[in-house]
């Protein structure tokens, strides 16, 4: 469960960022594989 909450955190995180460029007009091109090998990357680093 805890595990969860913290990937959860991570995308909340993520998304927040991306709303908060969006607002702004800066748009980027994202591969939705990159950004799961990330997240996994950044739940494995805080185990």
């Amino acid at each position: 469960m805890e595990d969860r909450e913290i990937r959860l955190n991570a995308l909340r995180a993520h998304l927040a960022e991306g709303a908060e460029d969006a607002r702004q007009g800066k748009f980027v091109e994202y591969d939705l594989d990159n950004f799961i090998a990330e997240m996994d990357e950044e739940t494995n680093a805080s185990d």
